[in-house]
């Protein structure tokens, strides 16, 4: 094994034991995650609407917080790659981006805390 794919599975290795140990998921990672294959145009790294032009395989994945009784697919957590590695790599990052350590998304924890300042201001 080259020192190239030897980080690189040691990489994909950490980005997945942080999803399932992250706190979005309560334990259910596997059971959330939603694996997909697509053909796209490499040209564009889209799928094109001539399928004859969509040759390159990539793996999708979807994924968003543990939620009962259904689960949440949160669309700023869709990704792919080459491979089902760099998908992961790739999922473990946005989670980070947009998740809190204790699993809550960024976004609405400043939407809370806005909220409470215009209700401190109209009070």
């Amino acid at each position: 094994m080259s020192l190239y794919d030897d980080i690189k599975a040691r990489v994909f290795y950490d980005a997945w034991e942080f999803l399932l140990e992250h706190k979005m998921f309560q334990g259910h990672f596997r059971d959330i995650l939603y694996i997909m294959t697509a053909k796209v145009n490499p040209a564009i790294g889209m799928v094109d609407d001539d399928e004859s032009k969509n040759t390159k395989v990539e793996v999708w994945l979807e994924a968003g917080p543990y939620g009962e009784p259904y689960n949440i697919h949160d669309w700023d957590l869709d990704c792919g790659g080459d491979t089902f590695e760099e998908a992961i790599i790739k999922l473990a990052d946005l989670v980070k981006q947009y998740y809190d350590d204790d699993g809550i998304k960024k976004s609405e924890k400043y939407t809370a805390v806005v909220e409470e300042s215009n209700n401190e201001i109209f009070s």
